[in-house]
């Protein structure tokens, strides 16, 4: 089962991707630049793992504290989703899609896109190995491509930051998108699901049907929502595609 999830999965986001390419006419770009920083964002999900264990050692050899420990079975799970989620992987994938930049020198907004869109897939791939065959891999599957949207989103940004700095604006806010939107949406979102009260079966909300409701009607909302976002981001993705395409980030020598 966790074969078979792995491979519909990395079909689906390849074909997604070389969809991508045509979005931007960007098939001209070297293989190496289009399909390397998937090799990456494989490399990214065990960057993000060292982060994790670098996180959990420092909070409890350093802090003497323990993620466990907090009492507010909502608070916990936020916690949760940020350190082991969205701050580690996001960081992870970025680190990735910053090296992709200096090995492929990118000239285009477009190119950053595609960049971040290629790391994301990487880095679902290495997870569908981890997570493929059980249920919370099935329910992930529904969101296949939100690794994907959020990578998407991240080089995008940072496209967009470096293009202003090209062309004398400012580039803060670009830069801080790109952070800060990824972060912040893999937190809530694993909040809602991965780390969601119910599913890790509090025993407090075993003890309060109305509490368990509450968290599992939120925890299906968060899945219906990202399922849509995939889309609306890729849609948006495809309407920018060639004006970004033309969007130099480097001023380029006359021919």
């Amino acid at each position: 089962m966790e074969i078979i999830q792995l491979i519909l999965a990395t079909i689906i986001l390849v074909a997604i991707y070389k969809k991508m390419l045509t979005w931007g006419n960007a098939d001209g770009l070297s293989k190496k630049q289009k399909y390397a920083p998937i090799g990456l964002g494989i490399l990214s999900v065990i960057i993000s793992f060292l982060f994790v264990a670098g996180i959990a050692l420092f909070s409890v050899n350093v802090l003497g504290f323990r993620l466990d420990e907090i009492e507010n079975q909502s608070l916990r799970a936020a916690v949760k989703a940020f350190t082991m989620a969205g701050l580690t992987e996001e960081i992870a994938k970025l680190l990735m899609i910053i090296l992709s930049i200096k090995l492929f020198s990118p000239k285009r907004i477009y190119e950053y896109t595609l960049i971040g869109a290629a790391v994301g897939i990487g880095f679902t791939i290495h997870e569908e190995l981890l997570y493929g065959g059980s249920i919370a891999g099935l329910l992930r599957f529904i969101t296949v491509a939100m690794h994907m949207v959020l990578g998407i989103i991240m080089g995008t940004n940072l496209g967009i930051g470096k293009y202003n700095i090209a062309n004398g604006l400012s580039h803060k806010a670009a830069y801080l998108k790109a952070v800060l939107i990824p972060m912040i949406i893999h937190t809530l979102f694993d909040t809602c699901t991965i780390f969601n009260p119910v599913a890790n079966m509090a025993a407090e909300l075993e003890a309060d049907d109305f509490l368990a409701i509450v968290w599992l009607s939120i925890g299906v909302l968060a899945i219906i929502s990202a399922a849509i976002y995939q889309f609306v981001v890729l849609k948006k993705t495809k309407k920018e595609a060639e004006k970004q395409s033309s969007m130099l980030v480097v001023n380029l020598p006359d021919t």
